[in-house]
């Protein structure tokens, strides 16, 4: 007793899907993955980010990818290629960027990708992603029809659209919202307007839509995004958030007090009208 001890195995597979450890570990594991780029981990899901000087546009991603070669060898990992994708934002100028390769295999140059549930376009605009969003909630619209056909109540619709179809039409808004067109607002209104029709049947049918927000007690969903937006700025302002160090440096108290209404933060001079970050919008507009 003691001094036995088993044979070394070869595992093919990690954790079971869906346990609480096997994240943990994941991250884990991969901690000391540090290239010298910036990088973003989620879990499995790790972004290189390279910021390109204007106007050479000369790159060093192939040196980053070199890094993460050897990292991979050196820990026995494996990259999922067909989910691997480069995307160039801006105006750099694609065709005199090289191809990215890793271990052999050329990474897919995309115009748009989705990001932790975030369909990001190269030009910045949110098109493609409020496009996506129409399709999954007009699917999700259609088992909100079956149900009302099936006889559920009013109040049991409403607990379906809340619960199951608003979320996809407000998730990660606070990064996209402040950057949609009127028009891709409306689109985004119009699915909320027909959901409440499908709920109230013909006694919708005439209604405005602000009628329809009274009948239904909901809030439009711009109404909903910029609540939505304050509360995560002023949470953001609280220093043991770990976005708080993404805000600028807090201007002196001893000169905002002689000031009735100074503001804490000082926003930033934007230099362009392509996109707008969040934390820029929200010093701009949601300071008091």
């Amino acid at each position: 007793m003691g001094q036995l001890y088993s044979g070394w195995r070869k595992l093919n597979a990690g954790f079971p899907q869906g346990t609480w450890l096997g994240p943990l570990a994941f991250v884990t594991l991969i901690d000391d993955l540090q290239p010298s780029c910036s990088v973003h981990k989620f879990i499995d899901d790790t972004t290189f980010t390279e910021i390109l000087p204007s106007p050479s546009n000369s790159s060093r991603m192939d040196q980053f990818a070199e890094e993460l070669e050897q990292w991979l060898a050196d820990n026995c990992m494996l990259v999922n290629y067909s989910k691997t994708k480069e995307i160039i934002l801006g105006n750099a100028n694609h065709s005199k960027l090289p191809e990215l390769s890793i271990g052999g295999h050329i990474i897919q140059r995309v115009n748009s990708f989705k990001l932790l549930g975030v369909i990001i376009s190269d030009d910045l605009r949110w098109e493609v992603h409020i496009s996506a969003i129409c399709s999954k909630v007009n699917s999700r619209l259609y088992f909100l029809k079956q149900l009302r056909r099936a006889g559920l109540s009013i109040a049991d619709l409403r607990c379906y659209y809340t619960t199951v179809v608003r979320p996809v039409l407000e998730y990660a808004c606070v990064v996209w919202h402040h950057g949609l067109t009127k028009a891709q607002s409306d689109r985004l209104e119009a699915l909320q307007k027909r959901a409440i029709r499908i709920m109230f049947g013909r006694r919708a049918f005439n209604l405005s839509y602000n009628d329809l927000l009274s009948l239904s007690n909901l809030d439009a969903l711009n109404t909903r995004r910029i609540k939505l937006s304050k509360t995560f700025f002023l949470k953001i302002l609280n220093p043991i958030s770990c976005l708080h160090e993404l805000l600028p440096s807090s201007r002196d108290p001893a000169i905002t007090s002689r000031f009735h209404h100074a503001l804490q933060y000082e926003p930033r001079l934007i230099r362009t009208s392509r996109y707008t970050s969040f934390i820029d919008y929200a010093l701009a507009h949601y300071q008091n």
